[in-house]
């Protein structure tokens, strides 16, 4: 790989300074962060679990309502989060439909997706390679039991290298 080309790769990576040498104030502030957002994320659940326990409070320090609160809260919670549901399953259902045939009647039709002559050589290659290993294609399809010898085995990444240069994935359709 070229000096040009890892340069053109360290690029792409995302450097997260928190796991980098030295930042301890940012660790420290991250961690902080997360484990005060850990608590404010937990507490209300804890409370509700402590004051649905019919008997005694599970955890004396918390916050213990009366058993018909949490129940009336356990009920309300379980009501929202169905209707939540159901409201996001309905608008993103829609949006993919519409997205969907917006793509069928517009993008389809007026561009292709894929490069024909490009899978037909890649297609070509491929039979030549076969032919070459395993023998035509009539004697292939017509074998009902065959040994591949060893040296017959396709080695790991055979198949990319061979095609690797018949490959272009082309510019991504967009809209």
């Amino acid at each position: 790989m070229s000096e040009q080309q890892e340069h053109g790769a360290a690029k792409t990576f995302v450097e997260d300074r928190y796991f980098a040498r030295g930042h301890g104030r940012l660790k420290v502030r991250e961690t902080l962060m997360i484990l005060v957002l850990w608590v404010v994320l937990l507490y209300p659940v804890a409370v509700l679990a402590n004051s649905v326990a019919p008997d005694a409070p599970i955890w004396s320090a918390l916050y213990h309502g009366a058993y018909e609160d949490g129940e009336e809260l356990v009920r309300f919670l379980a009501r929202a989060v169905a209707i939540v549901v159901v409201v996001v399953v309905l608008l993103s259902s829609t949006a993919l439909l519409l997205r969907n045939n917006h793509r069928e009647r517009k993008v389809y039709p007026e561009r292709t997706t894929y490069d024909a002559a490009g899978a037909a050589r890649r297609k070509a290659a491929l039979e030549a390679m076969y032919h070459d290993r395993f023998g035509d294609e009539d004697f292939r399809r017509s074998a009902r039991y065959y040994a591949v010898a060893p040296e017959q085995n396709l080695p790991t990444g055979f198949v990319h290298e061979l095609l690797g240069d018949l490959t272009d994935a082309g510019p991504e359709v967009t809209e």
